[in-house]
């Protein structure tokens, strides 16, 4: 159920009934949350809301050309506004949010409060991470941090596996840039995983 915003069928309004913080006098209200998810539930249960048609209307989520898919929009229908709590506050709105006749989605409060609204926007369109994006970021999380062990007589550096045994990449090391002198054992030779230091290493 709702817990920030109050549905006046009534007077078509979404009112936002959670209380200015005391030390910042800040409402932060997400429309998708407080709004359209705990609306919707709202709608389902109540028998007077039922009655009308739900005031929100959602469009995207449809994929675009160029792997990326169309940023999540809210419409206010049917002449539905919403009302900032009757008090000096900054209402902070998380979405985008518009009204179906091109209207401002927001009406003044019926007391003389000065009242500032800040809408923050997303994109409308988002980029899509595809499955073989997700498998190359974990190869390169493989080839930064995992066991690497160099052959001093034959310059053979192999990367491994999560398992540390199996090998997972392998390349020849020289000691000059033009690839003519073969590695010969001088300085590190081997590199074990690397994890994320624990409580006991970061402290000492």
């Amino acid at each position: 159920m709702a817990e920030k915003v109050n549905f006046d069928y009534t007077n078509r309004l979404i009112v936002v009934t959670e209380v200015p913080g005391s030390s910042a006098g800040e409402v932060d209200i997400s429309v998708q949350v407080d709004i359209y998810s705990d609306g919707k539930e709202d709608w389902m249960i109540d028998a007077d809301l039922n009655k009308f048609k739900f005031p929100v209307r959602v469009v995207g989520g449809d994929e675009l050309p160029g792997d990326k898919r169309l940023g999540i929009t809210y419409f206010l229908e049917h002449g539905w506004r919403i009302r900032p709590y009757e008090d000096d506050h900054v209402l902070n709105v998380d979405g985008n949010i518009y009204t179906e006749e091109g209207e401002s989605p927001f009406v003044s409060t019926v007391g003389a409060f000065n009242v500032t609204v800040i809408n923050t926007v997303s994109s409308l369109v988002d980029a899509i991470v595809t499955t073989e994006q997700v498998a190359e970021i974990g190869e390169l999380e493989k080839l930064l941090k995992n066991k690497m062990i160099t052959d001093p007589n034959t310059g053979l550096i192999t990367i491994y596996a999560d398992d540390d045994v199996t090998p997972l990449y392998t390349g020849f090391l020289f000691e000059d840039a033009a690839g003519a002198i073969p590695y010969r054992g001088k300085g590190a030779e081997r590199r074990e995983k690397l994890e994320p230091p624990s409580d006991d290493s970061s402290s000492s």
